[in-house]
């Protein structure tokens, strides 16, 4: 049986493959002897660990301000975690959880760093336009050896299957002529992720959703870096896949 981190992995991989093969350019600078030099997924990282959460009270814990409890901190994401129950949260909701996990994880100052690349993942058969699973990845300015680097941190927040995990201890080269790209928190605010989604669906995702009988999951993404532009790609993936760009301006 696959474990739930082998699911992660390979459905956060096939998703990168997809979004790769939409880049509108190429990150020529980016790979250096074949190496990747920016993260992708939680993998990226060389420690990666792990909360489990009530799902059930954790939305509202964060909300009234009621400290976090890492009772149950994992080595690792859980192994062959249970689902535990529907979850259709925001993206604000998502954000807000986001940041007092940050909060508490590393006790620094988070305004030092930026929202690089998020992901939301929903059902075909989600109605509301909320979503069951955030991925959240952040980045940071600074040096290592006197050399300009991109520090990296990543949150991934699975609220159905009752954890959080976080990677952390990634650098990447900094590029002068290339330079990575953070996310407009106010474009986000102004045109959300929920809002993108209901666009897509009435520019043709409700379409495919029911030709796939809902048999399908939606993923809506933003990556000014790497899409070259600050926009909103929502990508439907069942017996094959619909990408929609939903822009933002």
């Amino acid at each position: 049986m696959k474990t739930k981190r082998n699911l992660l992995i390979f459905a956060n991989t096939l998703f990168a493959l997809v979004i790769v093969s939409t880049l509108l350019k190429v990150q020529s600078d980016s790979h250096k002897g074949g190496e990747i030099t920016f993260p992708i997924n939680l993998g990226s990282f060389p420690s990666v660990r792990s909360v489990i959460i009530n799902p059930e009270t954790l939305l509202e814990d964060v909300k009234t301000g009621k400290e976090l409890q890492f009772l149950q901190v994992l080595g690792d994401l859980p192994t062959d975690a249970p689902l535990i129950m529907p979850i259709r949260w925001s993206q604000d909701d998502y954000l807000e959880i986001a940041g007092a996990y940050r909060k508490a994880i590393w006790q620094d100052d988070p305004n030092a760093w930026h929202l690089y690349k998020i992901i939301f993942d929903a059902a075909c058969e989600n109605a509301d336009n909320k979503f069951r699973s955030a991925d959240l990845l952040y980045i940071q300015n600074t040096e290592v050896g006197g050399k300009g680097v991109y520090a990296a941190r990543e949150i991934v927040i699975e609220p159905e299957y009752g954890y959080v995990a976080w990677g952390e201890g990634a650098t990447y080269p900094r590029s002068i002529l290339n330079p990575w790209t953070k996310i407009d928190m106010e474009t986000i605010s102004r045109v959300p992720a929920e809002k993108a989604l209901e666009l897509a669906d009435k520019a043709g995702g409700d379409k495919f959703r029911s030709m796939q009988h809902n048999n399908c999951s939606i993923g809506v993404s933003t990556w000014p870096w790497g899409y070259n532009r600050n926009d909103w790609m929502v990508i439907y993936s069942g017996l094959g896949h619909l990408d929609i760009w939903i822009d933002v301006k």
